[in-house]
């Protein structure tokens, strides 16, 4: 892992690949960041993120980064490590990489701490895929304790119902 990290520390601090190349959908619509998020690549997405990679981009399925990653969760591919232990799922989730995610400011910074800002934080917290699943779903359907704390503490509605009324 520290080789992938290495080298595309190299390809982005040395601007061999252009920023708008890295935010291209492939023929399948996703983006380099849904792919690390997909495999829960946590070190290298915070690396992409660092570089400027939008997280709000969606895919063809209509899902950001972030419903990716809570998705991965529960994919076979996701892990090497065992799928029956959330925590262990957790490892590297935090409210600061949440807040990248969603494309809001990071706790504490106080140039962009205003009443519309919060507003606009609970509505990509509470955004749904083309399915109508919010991050919150989709951390509820694999039992992510931690990322269902985050979620609630940054405004996620669990009230809300997807299209299959769940």
């Amino acid at each position: 892992m520290a080789f992938i990290h290495d080298t595309v520390d190299l390809l982005l601090s040395e601007n061999k690949i252009r920023l708008a190349t890295l935010n291209a959908k492939d023929a399948s619509g996703q983006t380099p960041l849904h792919l690390v998020a997909s495999f829960r690549y946590l070190l290298i997405l915070r690396q992409l993120l660092n570089h400027g990679l939008d997280p709000s981009i969606r895919g063809a399925d209509g899902r950001s980064t972030l419903h990716i990653l809570l998705s991965s969760a529960t994919h076979p591919h996701s892990e090497k490590l065992s799928p029956f232990n959330p925590r262990e799922r957790e490892r590297g989730i935090d409210e600061a990489l949440f807040r990248r995610l969603l494309c809001a400011p990071v706790h504490g910074d106080t140039t962009t701490n205003n009443r519309s800002n919060q507003e606009d934080l609970v509505n990509l917290v509470n955004d749904p895929d083309s399915q109508g699943n919010t991050p919150l779903h989709l951390a509820a359907k694999a039992w992510l304790e931690r990322s269902i704390a985050i979620l609630l503490r940054l405004g996620g509605t669990p009230l809300a119902r997807n299209h299959r009324r769940r």
